[in-house]
């Protein structure tokens, strides 16, 4: 007889059931995270989208953003992310009561000002 006149048993059938709904439910699970995720990420650009000012440096460009009123106060936090994360900290921490400066700076010109803390006048080599 041709397999597809092969008699199927009740259980192989429910099993493929089973399998194709645990399929389609993980598709669709992956179709929604991707989904949200995307919209979050959005929503973050739009957020900062614009706050920031961009410098030239000898060691690259340097992007913060800057709020507040009174003594400065440079921003440096000690996690991942960039001048947005030092924004946070900032308005959280120091309100308005400080002029709050929020650095960002990209990982060329990190390694570039590492390199040259290296290379300092007068610093001895190991």
């Amino acid at each position: 007889m041709p397999k597809s006149y092969r008699y199927q048993k009740p259980e192989s059938k429910m099993l493929r059931r089973i399998q194709r709904g645990i399929a389609i439910g993980l598709i669709l699970a992956v179709v929604l995270v991707s989904a949200a995720y995307f919209w979050d990420m959005n929503r973050a650009y739009e957020r900062v989208n614009g706050k920031s000012t961009v410098i030239a440096s000898p060691y690259g460009n340097i992007e913060f953003a800057q709020g507040g009123s009174g003594p400065d106060v440079l921003v440096i936090h000690g996690s991942g992310g960039g001048y947005d994360q030092g924004e946070l900290l900032a308005r959280a921490v120091l309100g308005d009561q400080f002029h709050w400066i929020a650095p960002s700076i990209p990982l060329d010109c990190a390694f570039t000002l590492w390199i040259s803390a290296l290379d300092l006048p007068g610093r001895r080599h190991i």
